[in-house]
């Protein structure tokens, strides 16, 4: 399964991408991010890799991230694994003029692990590319000044 999803955000290039990297600030914008920890390299450099651990309806969660290209302010890309799901993502940045940014990632789920995983990607697709929407939209609005935490819920019908 493969998919892709874009936000536009009024900030410049240099800003969008300086807090989309700088792993200290994750928590604050991704709502669902409990915790960051750096478990092998430097941070956002190829390589490192991540323990994130973030909630969810089904209670708290583990993904481990690796970094496979680390070119910002234009791209970062990592390789995801989870209990249910390995995938990989590209963060695309491109400046779209002095103040705006356009920020798009590609998903691409290499394995499935487990039936309800399978039997929710063959019903409803749609849920993990609604996830990664919603998490861009959260980086968006705190960028612009916008986030507090009550426009874009974490819901259980916005996970799988």
């Amino acid at each position: 399964m493969k998919f892709t999803c874009t936000v536009d955000i009024n900030a410049p290039l240099e800003k969008v991408a300086a807090i989309y990297g700088d792993i200290s600030q994750r928590t604050n914008w991704q709502k669902n991010t409990l915790s960051y920890e750096v478990l092998r390299g430097e941070p956002g450099e190829v390589g490192a890799k991540s323990l994130i651990r973030f909630d969810s309806p089904q209670g708290p969660q583990e993904l481990y991230e690796t970094i496979t290209v680390s070119n910002l302010p234009h791209e970062q890309s990592g390789f995801y694994v989870h209990t249910h799901t390995e995938n990989t993502m590209t963060n695309r940045f491109t400046a779209l003029g002095p103040n705006q940014t356009r920020y798009e990632t590609e998903v691409h789920y290499t394995a499935l692990i487990g039936i309800f995983v399978k039997i929710i990607a063959f019903l409803v697709p749609g849920k993990f590319k609604q996830q990664v929407q919603l998490q861009m939209q959260w980086l968006k609005e705190y960028v612009e000044g916008k986030f507090d935490g009550s426009s874009v819920e974490f819901t259980p019908e916005s996970q799988i």
